[in-house]
C-alpha cells in the first residue's frame, strides 16, 4: 500500500462507471491500464477523504480497534474491485459507510450475542471511579432507550453524513432519517432531564 500513498491526491472523476465498450469488448491495453490508474488514483482519494472517519464509526461499532481496521480494510478492497469491475457508485461515502457497516455487523452477530453489552467508550481525561460509574450507567441508559436504528442514525450523524447519506447507507427514505434522529433526540432528552 505504500505505493499508493505516493501518488499525488487527485479528485475522484465525476461518475464512477465502466468504460465506453461494451463488456463483451476487450477494451485496448492502453485504456485498461488508464482505466487501471483512474481507480488507483480514486481509491487515493477516498481513503484519504474518509479513513480515519470510517475506522471511528468502525471502532464505535466493534469496540475493537483492531477488528476496525481489519474491517476499513476489507471495505478499501471492496471499493477498489467495485472501481476495477467497473460498477456504477452513484454516492460513494455513503457506499463505503454502507460496505463497513455491514463488514461491522457481521462481525458483531459472530462476536457478541447479548446486545446489552456496550463497547469500550473512548479515552476519557482522567476522573473518579465514581464519575466514571455515573458516566457509564447513564450512556448504558441512554444505549437501552434507543432502537437499533435510532442509534444508528445518531452515529452516522455524528460522524458528519448527511439525512441523504444516512438514509443510503440504512436502506431507509430522508424522512424516516429525520424521524429516528428527532425520537432518538425526544429519548435522550427525556432521560436527561428526568436525571
Amino acid at each position: 500500500m505504500a505505493k499508493l500513498s505516493e501518488t499525488k491526491r487527485q479528485p475522484p472523476a465525476t461518475a464512477i462507471s465502466a468504460l465506453d465498450s461494451p463488456p463483451h469488448i476487450s477494451p485496448p491495453a492502453g485504456a485498461a491500464s488508464a482505466h487501471a490508474r483512474q481507480c488507483e488514483q480514486e481509491l487515493i482519494y477516498w481513503y484519504r477523504a474518509e479513513a480515519d472517519r470510517l475506522y471511528r464509526y468502525a471502532s464505535l461499532l466493534l469496540g475493537d480497534a483492531e477488528t476496525a481496521e481489519d474491517v476499513i480494510q476489507e471495505t478499501f478492497l471492496q471499493l477498489f474491485a467495485a472501481l476495477r469491475s467497473g460498477a456504477g457508485i452513484r454516492d460513494c461515502r455513503a457506499w463505503l459507510y454502507r460496505v463497513a457497516r455491514n463488514a461491522c455487523m457481521a462481525r458483531r452477530r459472530n462476536r457478541w450475542r447479548d446486545e446489552s453489552e456496550l463497547p469500550p467508550e473512548a479515552a476519557q481525561p482522567a476522573v473518579s471511579p465514581e464519575q466514571e460509574y455515573e458516566r457509564r450507567q447513564l450512556a448504558r441508559q441512554l444505549v437501552r432507550a434507543l432502537s437499533r436504528r435510532e442509534l444508528e442514525c445518531v452515529r452516522l450523524r455524528a460522524e458528519g453524513l448527511s439525512y441523504a447519506e444516512i438514509a443510503d447507507v440504512l436502506h431507509v427514505r430522508c424522512g424516516t432519517v429525520g424521524a429516528l434522529l428527532s425520537r432518538a433526540l425526544a429519548k435522550c432528552r427525556a432521560i436527561l432531564t428526568a436525571r
